[in-house]
């Protein structure tokens, strides 16, 4: 059996829904995947349901954990943390997250405990190789440095030249850094309230539709709740879709991150009842959220009709499903809009500049020595700008597997106590 994961700090592995613990040597359980045979070594699980939604893993083997097979454009690589990641949830871009990331995962408390720790000074210095953002920015960073080589290979200029005008275009170059940088994670915060948002209204839509059923419309109320399942998933497919160039081993098929096998999950409660809106949902679905959104508001629409929902009740799915559209739309507006690419253009030309001539007022003063002052730099500064540019599109490196999984197993809670009644 392949590991599905290595130990790493603060990760936690999603299993499938035919996941089941078995004993481990080691402290902790191993979980094992009937369908895929993979299994995650982990120290503590989350259990929803009776259901492993997520592992956690401790930091034992944190430094074990970089390395291995090169995915991505500019020698990136992919440690066994970000692959485990890979194998349940595909079109997550672990090419842009760190070993050790918890970006693309949902937080716990010893989680936290680790990210406070002071010892991450330390740690982040001693894995600074194992940096995602090191490795993206290794190449282009070679050429302020090839620059700072040539000029003591040349011993040129004899004297520094005036050293003001980088002190005046460091400020500018700080400047621009710091709007790149907020613009990107006011985006990434943004992306992230919006699924949060969407979490909150899919369990409301299933708490009102299980508390106000009725006996005899127990399989309307089911509809609703099944169909607001789907949404997650189809809007996650729908955000994560349609890359089909470059990134290297991320050159996925359009049909890649399909969501297909997960609402036809989410739909079996209703059994044959449920086969038209599958097929709504899967067979040539132009946008699968919007078709999605119009089956829920015609399921709430008999529910309320059936059961005789009180008029507030009423009024409250209508409200959560205008919610879920706007959750949709702003999803939409952040992927389809990026920050002006003039802005981002302009940045980086300013930035590759500024370092390409740092050499000829530097390698007077410094000799030698300017070779790794500038490659620190460089990797300072053009660090700066690739987080910017990692946090401008947040739906490839967002939890959004986590959230839907959890979408998934409340709205089966909620299925569960509707059947029995409540």
């Amino acid at each position: 059996m392949a590991p599905l994961a290595r130990r790493g700090p603060g990760i936690r592995s999603l299993t499938s829904s035919s996941a089941r613990a078995v004993p481990s040597r080691r402290s902790g359980l191993v979980m094992k995947d009937r369908s895929s045979n993979l299994v995650a070594s982990s120290g503590k699980q989350v259990v929803v349901g009776g259901e492993v939604v997520y592992t956690t893993m401790d930091d034992e083997d944190v430094l074990a954990s970089s390395g291995g097979d090169a995915i991505g454009g500019g020698g990136v690589f992919a440690s066994d943390a970000r692959k485990s990641l890979e194998a349940v949830d595909p079109t997550l871009r672990t090419d842009l997250m760190s070993s050790a990331t918890v970006m693309s995962q949902v937080m716990d408390q010893n989680a936290w405990e680790r990210h406070r720790s002071s010892l991450r000074f330390f740690r982040v210095f001693f894995n600074v190789f194992s940096s995602t953002v090191f490795k993206r920015i290794f190449v282009p960073s070679l050429l302020p440095v090839a620059i700072a080589v040539a000029t003591c290979l040349l011993g040129w200029p004899v004297k520094p030249i005036n050293a003001l005008p980088f002190s005046i275009g460091g400020g500018l170059v700080s400047f621009m850094l710091v709007f790149r940088t907020n613009s990107g994670y006011g985006r990434f915060v943004e992306g992230r309230i919006l699924w949060g948002t969407m979490l909150n209204t899919l369990r409301d839509v299933g708490r009102v539709a299980a508390t106000y059923s009725t006996p005899s419309t127990r399989m309307l109320a089911m509809r609703v709740i099944c169909l607001a399942e789907c949404f997650a998933w189809l809007l996650k497919t729908h955000l994560r879709q349609g890359r089909t160039v470059g990134f290297g081993k991320h050159s996925l098929p359009e049909d890649k991150d399909t969501a297909t096998p997960r609402v036809i999950e989410a739909m079996k409660p209703m059994g044959e009842a449920g086969a038209q809106d599958i097929k709504r949902l899967t067979e040539d679905c132009p946008h699968g959220p919007l078709i999605c959104m119009i089956l829920l508001t015609d399921a709430c629409k008999k529910l309320i009709t059936e059961a005789k929902l009180p008029f507030d009740a009423a009024t409250e799915l209508q409200k959560y499903i205008q919610i879920l559209g706007g959750c949709l739309g702003g999803s939409e507006r952040i992927l389809k809009t990026p920050i002006p690419q003039s802005y981002t253009r302009h940045t980086g030309r300013v930035l590759m500049m500024f370092l390409c001539s740092l050499p000829l007022t530097l390698t007077p003063v410094m000799g030698w020595s300017v070779v790794p002052a500038v490659f620190i730099l460089s990797y300072a500064l053009m660090g700066v700008d690739e987080i910017g540019i990692e946090l401008e599109e947040p739906f490839a490196t967002l939890p959004l597997a986590p959230i839907s999984t959890t979408v998934r197993n409340n709205l089966k809670s909620t299925r569960e106590l509707m059947m029995e009644g409540i």
